[in-house]
């Protein structure tokens, strides 16, 4: 069984940062540590935690499968999905995409998209309970994270102007034995 779910919140960035950021290094939000090779493949891990209160937290490892952004009118959209590691069969999978487009004071962030109910009957009857209300403030908490770091890589970028890496890298290698060729 599938079910549909969405968070948003609004980040004090205008949306030509956010989207330049996004499209230019979607991992400066989306993961905290990445490998080159996890940016090569687009699948990196992220752990996903859920506050339940009185200082008690839940917190699950996924694998992040990241698709290539796409500019649309209002803004950019990026899909991902992703699925627990370890105790696959007891975690819901998500699928959908995070958004950002123009917002009032801002960009408004938007994850949505649709995650798989584990378990069957049983739990098809723990998401009618409680597990619906964990998966929405699961996906809320993140949403909030995500936008701190887009906030935070917007203003790092803002702090470094003037800044821009070299169109190539620069090849610092010996071309002989008595001359150093740079460049």
């Amino acid at each position: 069984m599938e079910r549909s779910i969405d968070a948003s919140t609004t980040v004090r960035v205008p949306l030509a940062r956010a989207r330049e950021v996004l499209l230019d290094d979607p991992f400066a939000v989306l993961s905290e540590t990445q490998t080159a090779d996890e940016r090569r493949e687009r699948i990196f891990q992220m752990d996903l935690g859920l506050d339940l209160g009185a200082g008690a937290s839940v917190h699950q490892n996924v694998s992040v499968q990241l698709g290539i952004p796409k500019p649309v009118d209002d803004g950019l959209v990026l899909p991902l999905a992703w699925r627990a590691t370890g105790r696959e069969e007891w975690l819901p999978a998500f699928t959908g995409e995070l958004s950002a487009s123009e917002a009032r004071h801002g960009t408004r962030l938007r994850l949505s998209g649709m995650y798989t109910v584990p378990l069957g009957v049983v739990g098809k009857f723990g998401d009618g309970v409680l597990g619906r209300r964990l998966a929405r403030s699961s996906l809320r908490a993140l949403v909030e994270r995500l936008a701190g770091h887009l906030e935070s890589e917007v203003q790092a970028r803002l702090n470094a102007v003037g800044w821009r890496p070299a169109p190539r890298p620069v090849d610092l290698r010996e071309h002989g034995h008595s001359e150093i060729y740079i460049g």
